[in-house]
C-alpha cells in the first residue's frame, strides 16, 4: 500500500455543495473563460474526484488517472451512487501512463504531486489543447506540523509545484494566466485521526514517526471531547495556458 492509499480513507470526497476554496476555484475558472461543456478531459492525479465528478457532469468524457487504487475506488463508488457514466479511471502514475497519441480538449491537475518534474509538465502540456494546473505555492503554515517535524529533527517545508510549473512555462516562453489563492483551513479531528494524519505527513517525507513524540505534542491540544482542531494557512497558484 502506498502512502496515498493510506490517506484515502479520510480524504475529502466529492460533494455537490463546494467548500469556499473549491467554489472560488470553479468561479475563477469560469471567469478565465474555461468551459468544460462537451469537452474531452484528462484529470491527472484525480484522487477521490472532488473536481472530476463536477467536471464530468458537463463534459463529454473524463479520464481520471491516479496511482492510489484506494482513491480511485472512492471515486468509482461515488460515480456509481450518482449514476455518472462518462468517467474512466486508470490506475497509473503520470510517468507510466500511455497516451497512445490521444489528445484531449482539456488537461487538469489539482493539488496533486503527479506532475512534479519538467518531463511531467511537458507531457501534461502536450496531451491537451488547454491546460489547467492548481498547485501549492510553497506556503502551508501549520504550527502543529512545524512542531512535529522539529521534534523529529527535521524542518517542514510546504510543497511548491507552482514554482516549477511557472519556471517551465517561462523557460519555454509560453503565455499563461495565473490566479493566486489563500485559504484558511480549519479541520477538527479525533485524537486518533490526528495521530494518523500527522504521522502520515512525517511518513510521506521519509521520516519514521515516533509515536511518543507525536502524542506529546498532540495530547495537550485535545479539547474536552478529545478532539483536535488544526488551523492552516495555505497558498496555491492556478495556471491556465494553451
Amino acid at each position: 500500500m502506498n502512502k496515498w492509499d493510506e490517506k484515502a480513507k479520510n480524504y475529502t470526497r466529492y460533494s455537490p455543495s463546494l467548500n469556499t476554496f473549491e467554489a472560488n476555484v470553479v468561479k475563477t475558472l469560469e471567469k478565465m473563460g474555461v468551459d468544460f461543456k462537451n469537452k474531452s478531459v484528462i484529470d491527472v492525479g484525480c484522487g477521490t474526484g472532488i473536481y472530476t465528478i463536477k467536471i464530468a457532469k458537463i463534459a463529454k468524457s473524463v479520464v481520471g488517472i491516479d496511482f492510489s487504487i484506494n482513491m480511485l475506488e472512492a471515486l468509482n463508488e461515488d460515480c456509481k451512487k450518482l449514476n455518472i457514466n462518462n468517467i474512466k479511471t486508470r490506475h497509473s502514475t503520470w510517468d507510466d501512463f500511455k497516451l497512445n497519441n490521444q489528445k484531449f480538449d482539456i488537461a487538469i491537475c489539482t493539488m496533486s504531486p503527479a506532475v512534479k518534474t519538467d518531463g511531467n509538465i511537458k507531457k501534461f502540456h502536450e496531451c491537451a489543447k488547454i491546460k489547467i494546473y492548481l498547485g501549492w505555492a510553497g506556503v502551508r503554515d501549520c504550527t502543529i506540523l512545524d512542531e512535529l517535524f522539529l521534534a523529529h529533527d527535521a524542518v517542514y517545508s510546504a510543497p511548491n509545484g507552482a514554482k516549477r510549473v511557472k519556471n517551465w512555462l517561462e523557460t519555454n516562453k509560453l503565455k499563461y494566466k495565473i490566479e493566486n489563492f489563500e485559504e484558511l483551513k480549519i479541520k477538527k479531528r479525533t485524537y486518533k485521526e490526528a495521530i494518523e494524519n500527522f504521522s502520515w505527513h512525517l511518513n510521506v517525507r521519509g521520516i519514521n514517526p515516533k509515536i511518543n513524540k507525536v502524542e506529546k505534542i498532540l495530547k495537550p491540544l485535545c479539547d474536552n471531547a478529545q478532539n483536535i482542531t488544526e488551523q492552516t494557512i495555505n497558498k496555491m497558484d492556478l495556471f491556465i495556458w494553451k
